[in-house]
């Protein structure tokens, strides 16, 4: 790709046809005009994101809460369970493994599972998850690339809801980290800008440099330095590290915004918000509706296709453990229920799994 295309194309300029996700370098874009910034700015990669305290919260919340749910399949009663979904890799939980799909659906365009095993019929039975860098997309042709040894037949690809994080939300996650940079410069020297303003005879730029670099140190071991009669010291506004703070929280919300987070689950403070909840499922509830849906979706609509599970099949994950009532809210329904007489004594066991 030429650099102007680079350039071009992470300023959101087209120029070609293809589809953004059959970029074979999608991170490419991005990371090249970061280069041109003064001072160049550093690549933007997962370990970068997840080094920023929201951002890993976030990944964990999501990951890990879809990674315990059940993944479940409508069949009829003579039919057997795939086992695909009981343990989708060898030698990893099916929710490490759902897991570590879902973080890989949060930060790139895309994930694969390469397929090892097949049952008689031909449908998947074993899979490995495949580093996210391992597989890429010709841009002309949108021809799969993929490592010696990995046939493109054998691969699910699940399709992220959106470019993924590190596309998406890249500004945001640059300014971040300048923010956090910033904050930590700030911490180690926790006092007002100064001006160390000489009244007496010009200093040469050795001296002046000397001079900056043993105040700087003074100011991290001590807090204190010593200026002579000829040295004024002015200091330049309020402290540092309290003009940060607003800006710490206002990134911080951007970032939950561009993963799609309510702010309450990431820790973020909203001024002036008054939502609140009373209880753990209406929590559950938004959480899944505005955030783990999406994802769940594109990880269950792809195991339901034809190449995967016998058609007439769909696979589906079992959120009742998110959304169900404690047990004194389910036993006083149960026994409203009961007094009306829309339900007997033994139906309301059975309900609740009691012999």
């Amino acid at each position: 790709m030429k650099f102007w295309q680079v350039a071009l194309n992470a300023l959101g300029v087209e120029t070609g046809t293809a589809s953004p996700l059959a970029d074979s370098t999608h991170l490419e874009s991005v990371n090249a005009v970061a280069q041109l910034a003064t001072p160049p700015l550093a690549p933007l990669d997962r370990s970068r994101a997840m080094s920023i305290p929201v951002v890993r919260r976030a990944r964990n919340l999501i990951a890990s809460t879809i990674g315990r749910l059940p993944l479940v399949e409508t069949l009829d009663p003579a039919a057997e369970p795939s086992r695909l979904l009981a343990q989708p890799e060898l030698g990893r939980s099916r929710s490490n493994s759902i897991t570590w799909l879902v973080d890989q659906l949060i930060f790139y365009p895309y994930a694969h599972w390469h397929v090892i095993e097949r049952d008689a019929r031909g449908f998947p039975t074993r899979v490995e998850l495949l580093p996210n860098a391992v597989v890429s997309y010709d841009r002309a042709t949108g021809a799969v690339k993929t490592p010696r040894g990995v046939n493109a037949a054998d691969l699910i690809r699940f399709d992220s809801p959106d470019e993924g994080l590190l596309i998406a939300g890249a500004d945001v996650l640059r300014r971040s980290i300048t923010i956090t940079a910033a904050a930590s410069r700030a911490e180690a020297n926790p006092v007002p800008a100064l001006d160390l303003h000489n009244t007496g005879e010009e200093m040469t730029a050795e001296e002046v440099e000397n001079l900056l670099t043993s105040w700087e140190r003074a100011r991290a071991r001590r807090g204190v330095g010593y200026s002579s009669r000829g040295l004024e010291v002015r200091p330049l506004g309020a402290s540092t590290e309290n003009l940060l703070i607003e800006g710490r929280r206002q990134i911080d919300l951007e970032l939950v915004r561009a993963i799609g987070l309510p702010a309450w689950a990431a820790d973020v403070v909203i001024s002036g918000s008054s939502l609140n909840y009373t209880n753990r499922e209406s929590r559950n509830a938004e959480l899944i509706d505005f955030t783990l849906s999406p994802f769940m979706t594109a990880i269950s609509d792809r195991l339901s296709m034809p190449d995967v599970t016998p058609r007439g099949r769909v696979v589906t994950f079992d959120t009742d453990a998110l959304v169900q009532p404690s047990r004194e809210q389910r036993w006083k329904t149960l026994a409203d229920g009961i007094a009306a007489g829309i339900i007997t004594i033994e139906e309301a066991r059975a309900e609740e799994g009691l012999t």
